[in-house]
């Protein structure tokens, strides 16, 4: 039996990564300054299912066909994630954290809404075969979260995540992991102004023929706003695919990354792979930094990455000032399209709601 007492007393003595760790190369958390995100009250666009702090759930009223386990065993899930190497996955196992799972048995007819507040925890969603799922996941944070998030995807299932950062003024650290079996699709939407330091990492495993995975992410940031987007996505199998679309706007001092990585293993031929990198870089005083990275084992595959950073288009301000709008009004149209593409790509009416308001 894992011994937690012991387990959460070391986790506690892990020291904070810096940029000699590979992972964390491009987070500065040497330099965090308080980031003043505008209020923003997005109780009107959507009634939470629960809420989840310290990675316990508290139910306000949960979708049919959804259960929560109150007693999972978590002996080998946790032993999994402070094995992996990442620090926001073994920070999340840390002594104040609790793990959760819920399970949809069969598809639900309204989204499963998390309202997400804060502390160190994990929360497994183990999604059944052949079931329909929407979540909507909003990181309401206030002072400092250090969350997992774990998705296991049966057989045939199709499940949609609309992620909504609406406050983020100090930390927030995800880690991710996402399990898709064959004939299955997941599509994880997500969109940030970032915080004091804001890290989203995700890893990806398609594990079965026609398992299918589409990532998509919008950063819009000001000030000295920093988030950063970490992706490891593995092709285990032959015929899967995927689609990475990740795009930033970054103004002023704001500092911002993608390292993404997609890996198809030896075997898994007649894959598809997409990803992309898009940046806009407003300010000399920004940083930008973008990685886009694949490793293939294998033949007969379709892979192909990008990475852009740059200024406004300026076709596309010519054009819009031929119109009669002037340089300020044509720039912010510009820009503001930029990062709400994502959110016109989410999958519920009411996260997409959520998500061009809080992009204002």
């Amino acid at each position: 039996m894992l011994n937690l007492t012991e387990l959460n007393t070391s986790l506690q003595d892990i020291p904070a990564p810096d940029a000699k760790h590979e992972d964390w190369r491009f987070v500065d958390r040497k330099n965090q300054r308080e980031v003043l995100q505008p209020t923003f009250s997005w109780q009107s666009y959507a009634t939470p299912s629960c809420t989840l702090q310290d990675g316990a759930l508290h139910v306000q009223q949960l979708p049919e066909n959804v259960s929560i386990c109150t007693n999972p065993d978590i002996d080998d899930w946790v032993s999994e994630q402070i094995n992996t190497g990442d620090y926001a996955a073994r920070w999340s196992c840390t002594a104040d954290a609790g793990c959760t799972q819920l399970t949809i048995e069969a598809t639900t007819d309204t989204p499963l809404v998390i309202h997400h507040t804060g502390g160190n925890g994990r929360l497994l969603i183990d999604v059944r075969e052949n079931v329909q799922a929407e979540i909507i996941l909003i990181n309401d944070i206030q002072e400092k979260a250090c969350t997992g998030f774990d998705l296991v995807v049966a057989p045939h299932s199709r499940v949609t995540v609309d992620e909504i950062d609406t406050a983020s003024g100090t930390q927030l650290y995800t880690h991710k992991t996402i399990r898709v079996a064959g004939d299955a699709e997941v599509i994880w939407n997500s969109i940030s102004l970032g915080g004091a330091l804001v890290r989203h990492a995700a890893i990806v495993e398609l594990l079965n023929p026609h398992a299918h995975c589409t990532l998509r992410n919008g950063f819009s940031l000001q000030g000295n706003a920093q988030a950063h987007s970490f992706v490891r996505l593995y092709h285990r199998s032959p015929q899967t695919s995927c689609q990475q679309l990740f795009k930033t706007v970054a103004d002023d001092e704001s500092l911002t990354s993608f390292d993404g990585l997609v890996h198809m293993d030896e075997g898994a031929d007649e894959s598809e792979a997409q990803q992309r990198n898009a940046n806009l870089q407003l300010s000399d005083d920004a940083r930008v930094y973008s990685m886009p990275q694949l490793d293939i084992f294998t033949d007969d595959v379709i892979a192909n990455h990008g990475s852009s950073i740059g200024q406004p288009d300026g076709e596309e301000l010519w054009y819009l000032r031929s119109r009669g709008l002037s340089l300020k009004q044509a720039r912010q149209l510009v820009i503001g399209g930029f990062v709400t593409e994502i959110a016109h790509s989410f999958s519920t009416d009411a996260g997409r709601t959520l998500a061009l308001a809080l992009l204002g």
